[in-house]
């Protein structure tokens, strides 16, 4: 500060960098050898906030709310929306051409075919794999172009069940998502879980409200993992979130048809609020700061009771 009253983003980017890159095995962000995003952003974070707390007589006390076009609320066209969110982790985001043995008649085609499967109550899901595989490059068009999670529905209706999920994610980063999330879920579900009904119910009445509850709904079988349930919902305490703007709760005899699913959706991800892209002039960082928290007091955490 004595040398630069203000640093650039930039150079207050490659301090911690540096400091990482010596360091690595006390500052780099690491969970069971895995690198959480770049390995830096939570001492960047700390950094960063260092300076804003040096600088802050400097800032006057009262700035007048901004009513440019840059506003939170201002609708993002759809077009736009699809081109911010980036490459980051993806192998295969924008493909360039058709495979050579399709035309966009037999993408058509088998657009079709996947629609008329999807109706069915049972189909062969190797066949609807190798449909979705086929037709990737029009898929992506689509989704890059801004298409709405209606359209999208209902012209790519695999997409929103376990199939097509896994097969898209996969073309998409290269990546198993299935295997990845259960192996990651094994490897790590049960540290997260620990702390989250010690340390974090110790923080946060609203987490120990819900371990408490989970714990009586425990003998109740549901069919899924009960570890993933409740890891799930104490995260949502943890970071105050609310289950009805995540979740989307229908009857059990609710069909596929009555369920609103762009109101669902698009409730999780509002064009307007708080969770819209990002304006210009705010720092942004490829790790949200409340999970560099929740991973530094983890870490923390175990240090401690090791």
């Amino acid at each position: 500060m004595k040398i630069c009253e203000s640093p650039s983003k930039q150079n207050s980017t490659a301090i911690p960098k540096k400091m990482v890159a010596k360091y690595p095995a006390s500052l780099q962000d690491v969970i069971d050898g895995d690198i959480v995003g770049a390995g830096y952003h939570s001492l960047l974070k700390q950094f960063q906030n260092r300076l804003e707390n040096v600088k802050r007589t400097n800032v006057p006390k009262i700035r007048k709310r901004s009513t440019t076009e840059d506003s939170d609320t201002e609708e993002i066209p759809a077009e736009r929306k699809a081109a911010v969110q980036d490459t980051y982790g993806c192998v295969n985001w924008n493909v360039k051409f058709m495979p050579l043995n399709e035309t966009k008649e037999s993408q058509l085609e088998k657009q079709e075919m996947m629609k008329m499967k999807s109706k069915a109550t049972n189909f062969d899901s190797e066949e609807v794999s190798n449909l979705l595989k086929a037709t990737y490059y029009t898929q992506r068009k689509d989704i890059n172009n801004g298409a709405s999670i209606q359209q999208l529905c209902e012209n790519w209706p695999f997409l929103y069940q376990e199939v097509g999920m896994c097969t898209h994610f996969k073309q998409l980063t290269g990546i198993d998502l299935k295997e990845m999330f259960l192996k990651s879920l094994d490897k790590k579900g049960q540290r997260l879980l620990n702390f989250l009904k010690t340390v974090g119910a110790e923080k946060k009445p609203k987490v120990l409200q819900t371990a408490a509850k989970l714990d009586v709904l425990r003998c109740q079988p549901e069919g899924c993992s009960e570890d993933l349930k409740d890891m799930v919902l104490l995260l949502l305490a943890y970071f105050d979130e609310k289950e009805e703007v995540m979740f989307h709760y229908v009857e059990q005899s609710c069909l596929v048809e009555d369920v609103d699913v762009e109101k669902c959706f698009f409730s999780i991800n509002p064009e307007k609020g708080t969770k819209v892209e990002s304006r210009k002039n705010k720092k942004q960082l490829p790790v949200n700061p409340r999970v560099l928290t929740l991973i530094a007091d983890l870490a923390d955490h175990e240090w401690r009771t090791d």
